[in-house]
């Protein structure tokens, strides 16, 4: 199985995709994960820098509301025209009564089955995925779903590493196809620095899921694990008091955890 990386637009403060795109492949990335453009040529301006720069793009969605259902076909057409290899959604709130939640994930799936791309949907706070259980609960009602493992989330949704949601958690890992590859600790989603002694136990934890996702498609047949490296600026990057400067570097955080992700993913024993 090979692994391809992708880095994450959110955060970036080149003013231009081509500059953007430019840094992404120079770093050795082999694709760009980023929103959905509103408009038809912002679009095409995308997919076309995308293309020039040599980097597969992702297309990231957030659907809720009364149009969800619609909202997610009509965006779901549009990546698949751009060429987008995967639709990462965020798909509905976890606001959502259980009547509501299975109408617009039966719409949704209708969509998915006549599309061309994969979709994951991603685990995060405020959607229908925030936490283990609320998101296999989805799982076991819809068993052609699958996910975006962002399992930072869950640890600042539930105050822990996880510890007594094994069970759940290994569920969740056989049902992933698209890993974001950060972070998180039980007081957030994100650590400021995954680097750092301190949140050894917080990396080692995300690491022995992230290598499950893997065997797991491995076992599958499936050819390549996705991975998009997502550390983001304020508020999820912390800030010193009074300055308002950031206590890391949010594009060396990233390229730091690539690094970590390809040393960790070239020891198991099926990597290519």
């Amino acid at each position: 199985m090979k692994l391809e990386l992708y880095k994450a637009t959110w955060g970036m403060e080149e003013s231009t995709l081509e500059e953007q795109f430019a840094r992404i492949k120079a770093a050795g990335y082999h694709g760009v994960e980023a929103p959905l453009p509103a408009d038809a040529g912002s679009r095409s301006e995308l997919a076309r820098q995308a293309r020039a720069a040599g980097l597969s793009y992702i297309a990231q969605i957030q659907v809720q509301g009364e149009t969800a259902a619609s909202d997610f076909a009509e965006k779901a057409r549009q990546a698949e025209e751009m060429g987008a290899v995967l639709l990462n959604s965020h798909t509905g709130r976890d606001t959502l009564n259980e009547k509501s939640r299975n109408a617009l994930f039966d719409a949704v799936l209708e969509t998915q089955r006549e599309i061309g791309i994969p979709v994951c949907h991603e685990t995060h706070r405020s959607r229908p995925t925030f936490a283990p259980w609320t998101a296999k609960a989805l799982l076991e009602r819809y068993p052609e779903l699958r996910v975006t493992a962002d399992f930072s989330h869950f640890c600042c949704v539930c105050e822990s590493l996880l510890e007594d949601q094994a069970d759940i958690m290994e569920y969740l890992c056989r049902r992933t196809r698209l890993i974001h590859a950060r972070v998180g600790f039980p007081g957030g989603p994100q650590v400021p620095d995954p680097s750092a002694p301190e949140y050894a136990a917080a990396l080692e934890a995300h690491e022995a899921w992230w290598k499950r996702i893997a065997q797991n498609l491995a076992k599958e047949g499936e050819p390549v694990l996705r991975v998009t490296v997502e550390y983001g600026p304020y508020p999820y990057m912390h800030h010193l008091p009074h300055s308002d400067r950031p206590v890391a570097d949010l594009w060396e955080v990233c390229l730091w955890g690539k690094k970590r992700f390809e040393e960790m993913f070239a020891s198991l024993p099926f990597a290519e």
